[in-house]
């Protein structure tokens, strides 16, 4: 499919189209309904957190070890993110100027421990200490990480559609386990409410099994998750850290304790219960595709061989039932509407 940003001119729930093509009625550098729809709620999320939050506090966690490199684009963002009351970062026993980098952004509270605990303790340690009632967990090593990307954590969380959030990386998806899909389980970036956190055991040697952790007791207790995903957002990994050998070793280390962890049943019970947004945008694109292949065979190639017009379209109203004749009848009637504009 083509990339999202081409040729597309995004209008609240209106897809601008450009020139159309040789093709006839689908131009040849059409984009996809479901990526433009994609946008415009990512738009709307950023401007909606302010209406659901109110006096809620919302705290922002980030572990860090040995992040020197990377974690300043990350203090970039979330530093001049509007709706966080609180940032804390836990320098989780660094060797390198992890906490020199910290200490370049006033607003970040920097918590030291004075030798590496893990991933969890740290967590653990900055929930503590946090005042916020709704915390979000986010990565020190994340590349592209956007406003909209935690607004619409906070939004889905805030107005009590989910219990908890989490960010489905695109970089995940690249990465060697990319092909397994199991990634967006254990993302570090999730949104949640402390009050339901304080009831979890979570031993402070737990490592990278937090996130695993979380996710099973959220589903036995009914508690709502969904996976949201985000085409733009990577990840540093352990392998472009550490080297190749030593990389790989470390997530073989990591899937062998979450599985022992989850057992094969755990794995499925997420698979059932936690909700897929990837999957949502698939279907989408699928039905999209039979609503342009139905149009190519009602209206024909030739037709609108030379139609040179940029033609809105609301496709909220077609994309039900799959309306080709009124969707035909509509493109027809803003065709003729342009073309007298025109003359």
């Amino acid at each position: 499919m083509p990339e999202w940003s081409n040729g597309l001119e995004r209008n609240k729930d209106f897809i601008s189209w450009p020139s159309l093509g040789p093709s006839g009625l689908v131009p040849t550098q059409v984009r996809t309904l479901s990526r433009a729809d994609y946008f415009s709620k990512m738009e709307k999320y950023t401007k909606e957190v302010s209406k659901v939050k109110n006096s809620t506090l919302v705290t922002c966690i980030i572990p860090a070890w040995n992040e020197a490199k990377n974690i300043k684009r990350v203090l970039k963002v979330v530093n001049k993110y509007p709706h966080f009351n609180e940032i804390i970062v836990v320098n989780d026993g660094s060797e390198d100027k992890t906490s020199e980098e910290v200490k370049k952004f006033p607003k970040i509270r920097l918590i030291e421990h004075k030798k590496n605990q893990g991933k969890t303790a740290a967590i653990l340690t900055g929930i503590k200490a946090s005042r916020g009632e709704l915390i979000s967990l986010i990565d020190a090593d994340l590349i592209h990480l956007s406003n909209e990307n935690i607004s619409k954590m906070l939004f889905l969380t805030l107005n009590k559609e989910y219990d908890m959030t989490i960010l489905d990386r695109q970089g995940d998806r690249n990465a060697v386990w990319g092909w397994t899909n199991g990634a967006r389980y254990f993302g570090g970036e999730r949104t949640f409410w402390k009050e339901d956190f304080k009831k979890i055991k979570i031993p402070k040697d737990g490592g990278y099994l937090l996130e695993i952790i979380m996710n099973l007791h959220y589903i036995n207790n009914k508690k709502k998750i969904k996976t949201l995903y985000c085409k733009n957002l990577n990840t540093v990994h352990q392998y472009q850290k550490i080297g190749k050998i030593k990389g790989y070793y470390s997530y073989m280390v990591m899937a062998k304790k979450i599985l022992e962890v989850a057992k094969i049943k755990g794995y499925i019970q997420q698979i059932k219960s936690i909700e897929d947004e990837h999957q949502e945008i698939k279907r989408l694109e699928r039905k999209e595709k039979k609503i342009f292949s139905k149009l190519r065979k009602k209206i024909g190639e030739r037709k609108f061989k030379d139609m040179d017009l940029k033609v809105n379209i609301n496709f909220k109203k077609f994309i039900p039932k799959i309306k080709t004749k009124k969707l035909k009848e509509y493109i027809i009637k803003q065709y003729k509407k342009r073309k007298k504009k025109k003359n």
